[in-house]
Order: C-alpha cells, then structure tokens, then sequence
C-alpha cells in the first residue's frame, strides 16, 4: 500500500484591513465641509452688505454735494438787478413783493427771484412812454409778454414791453417811480430829453428778465422723490409762466425744510408763515435742510434693515443784503 507523501499545509490567518471611510468619519468630513462652506457665504454677504452700504452712502453723498452746489449758486444770487438789488425795485406786478425780496415760500417750495437774466445795455431811454433802445437786439432773449427790470445808479423798475423786436422795447405803461414821476434812462450824446421827463439818469443803464427759480421735493414717478428746479418768468397778466419742464437735481430727497434770518435775527428761522413783505425783504441768509434716502435694497439697508437716511444741512448767505448783516 503506497504512502501518501503529500504534507499538510497549515492553514494561515491573514487579518483583514480597514480601507477608506467609515460612515462617521464621512459624516464629520462633511460636517466640517459645511462649516467651512457658512464661514465663506458668511464672509461674502457680509463684504457684499458693506459694499451695498457704502455704494448707498456714496450716492447719498453725491445727491447731496449737487444739490447744495447748485441751490446755494440760486440762493446767493437771489434778489439780484443787472445793477445791483431787487428790494428798490419800483413798479406794478402781481409778484412785485416777492420779486423785490428775492426769496419766498410758497407751500412747500422755496422760490428765488433773480433780475439778471439775458442782460442789455440800454443805449437810448429819451421819453418815459417811448421806446428802449438796446444792445445786443432785443430778439429770442426777450419775448415781449414778460416783466423785465429796467435800472441804473439812480432808479431801479420792474416793466414789461408790449413789444420786443430790432433792438427796442416798447413799455406798456410810462415808466415812473413809486411817487408818479415819470422817468428817462439814458440820453445819447447826440438826442435830447422828452419834456415828459419827470427825473432823468446820469448813469449807464441795463435791462434784465425777471426769473423765478422754484426749488421743490416732489414724487418723481418712479416710485419716489426727488429735488427738482423750474424755471418761470412772470408774464404781464400776472402769471407765471414754466420755461420746460422741471430739472431733477437729485433723486431720493424725502424731504426739506427751510429756515430764514432776517437782519437783526440772532438765530434762524423757521415759523414764517405770518411773516410780511418788509419781513422777506431783511431776509439776509437760508438754512435748507434736505433728508436724503439710501438705495433700498436688502445690501443697501441699515441694521433695522431700513434704507439708510442722512440728514444735511446747509446755510447760505444772499450776496446782495450783505449791508443788512
């Protein structure tokens, strides 16, 4: 019987080894993942909510330094005469008052009057009824159903001309002063004086449209409200006439409120509504003060997640009641 010479292997144990993840090894992989993905949007919206803030910050500031540049440019030079002042000025006008004053406040609005506007010489005035001669020509500047200002050194008058063509202005009325004398501008060198003349110049004279420059807060239909400024002129009925249509100087104004100082007023003013015509006419300087309105989307808004506001104010002195100071 033959032997089985095979041996017997012995059996070996090989110990299995763990590869890749465990499930909570996974779970806290993605646990941290996620920590880190909040971290990051956290940042992002945050350097998102500061850039929205300071873009909203920036517009405000640069609605407000275009508002102030040009109101103050329109409040300094209210109440001004191709010669001088406007609180002189003689005549007959529904609007002589507020002409005369410079600045006046109709509702909400604040309204500046200035005499200064398509400025001409006068080179021939000899009878108080006869007609202006003027250089450059009276043309598109001056359309004949509008007040104007006549003055010189010695008399300053609010008119208006039935017509305006080649150079010469016809008064509707004689031109006179506050007590009925009838006056006479300007004498060339070679004319004489019109024995209707009452009182007569010594000086050169000048003549200027009378505009009126309203500065408003209303909507501005889009949903909010802005500054705006329209421009009219006084017509010889008594009106007032629009020169187009209302600029929009800035946007997102909610709001402005106006102070005054009269000359003699120790701080400025803000309860005029009883105030008279010699009240508006010691008027030396306007505080405006306009609240401006952030964008209102949800980078832009505050910390109660309102659109951010900024209050500012500005005082502005009229150049031609500086003797009133």
């Amino acid at each position: 019987m033959m032997k089985n010479n095979f041996k017997k292997i012995p059996s070996v144990h090989v110990a299995w080894q763990q590869q890749g993840f465990t499930l909570i090894e996974l779970m806290i992989a993605l646990l941290i993942g996620l920590i880190v993905i909040a971290a990051a949007a956290g940042m992002f919206l945050s350097n998102s909510r500061v850039y929205g803030t300071t873009e909203s910050v920036g517009r405000i500031q640069e609605n407000t330094r275009a508002a102030f540049e040009i109101m103050s440019r329109d409040i300094r030079e209210a109440g001004v005469t191709a010669c001088g002042r406007s609180d002189t000025l003689m005549g007959t006008h529904a609007f002589l008052p507020e002409i005369q004053a410079g600045v006046w406040v109709n509702g909400n609005a604040l309204d500046i009057y200035l005499s200064n506007n398509a400025i001409s010489n006068v080179i021939e005035h000899i009878d108080p009824a006869g007609p202006l001669r003027i250089a450059p020509a009276a043309g598109a500047a001056y359309a004949g159903d509008e007040m104007m200002a006549i003055c010189n050194s010695d008399f300053n008058v609010l008119f208006s001309a039935t017509t305006a063509a080649g150079g010469i202005l016809t008064p509707t009325v004689p031109l006179s002063n506050s007590q009925g004398a009838e006056l006479c501008f300007l004498k060339p060198a070679s004319g004489s004086w019109s024995s209707s003349c009452d009182l007569t110049g010594a000086s050169s004279a000048y003549v200027g449209k009378v505009l009126r420059h309203r500065w408003e807060v209303r909507s501005n239909g889009r949903g909010g409200s802005s500054l705006y400024r329209q421009l009219s002129y006084p017509n010889t009925a008594g009106n007032m006439q629009s020169l187009g249509a209302a600029e929009e100087i800035a946007e997102n104004v909610n709001e402005m409120r106006l102070a005054f100082r009269r000359s003699g007023d120790s701080a400025f003013q803000d309860n005029f509504s009883s105030w008279t015509a010699e009240d508006w006419k010691k008027v030396v300087s306007v505080q405006v003060t306009l609240v401006f309105q952030g964008d209102e989307t949800g980078n832009a808004a505050g910390t109660d997640n309102a659109p951010l506001t900024r209050t500012m104010a500005t005082a502005t002195a009229m150049r031609n009641r500086e003797d009133l100071l």
